[in-house]
């Protein structure tokens, strides 16, 4: 396991940063419903929080994201889940679950 790739997951996962959210829009139409990516982080005590990928904004800043943690949809930072994807599509990691 490439430690620093782990530290840098990590780090970015903590702190998303929403942008904007995306209420009375339909996941189908934010590309949820069938998410590019589901990315599931779960600690040693078993807790777990799960992202889903959708498609890019129209100005192609952000992605739209479904968190486990809130009921509408988010825009979080590009550059962000990009990194997090190019981590994990990597294979630094070696336990890693991706759903394309």
């Amino acid at each position: 396991i490439d430690q620093s790739a782990v530290e840098t997951l990590i780090s970015k996962m903590i702190s998303l940063d929403i942008l904007s959210f995306v209420p009375d829009t339909s996941q189908e139409a934010l590309g949820l419903q069938s998410a590019a990516f589901q990315i599931t982080l779960r600690n040693l005590s078993g807790q777990q929080r799960t992202i889903r990928v959708g498609k890019t904004t129209p100005i192609g800043s952000g992605y739209y994201v479904a968190l486990d943690t809130l009921q509408t949809p988010v825009v979080i930072n590009k550059y962000d889940i990009d990194q997090i994807i190019t981590i994990l599509t990597q294979e630094l990691i070696t336990s890693k679950t991706l759903t394309p």
